[in-house]
């Protein structure tokens, strides 16, 4: 399976780490897209997009390792 990301996608990648708070965000997406390329269709996948026959689109959530919050760990404080 190939990954492609969007023109928005690389735009945000850039804001974030010209921001500096997301120091591992490069290590985060790789992470998640070789599970997708590996066949491993995690998050959800997008229905009504208007794609070529035998593809598909996925949003998916992707932690950041940089900090020690996030949606995981809400409520445990």
């Amino acid at each position: 399976m190939e990954v492609i990301p969007t023109k928005r996608f690389k735009t945000d990648t850039d804001f974030y780490i010209r921001k500096k708070k997301y120091l591992k965000i490069m290590a985060d997406i790789k992470t998640v897209t070789d599970e997708l390329e590996n066949g491993n269709l995690i998050g959800d996948k997008l229905e009504g997009l208007k794609l070529k026959d035998g593809t598909a689109a996925y949003k998916v959530r992707i932690a950041n390792s940089s900090t020690n919050s996030g949606k995981c760990d809400r409520g445990r404080r």
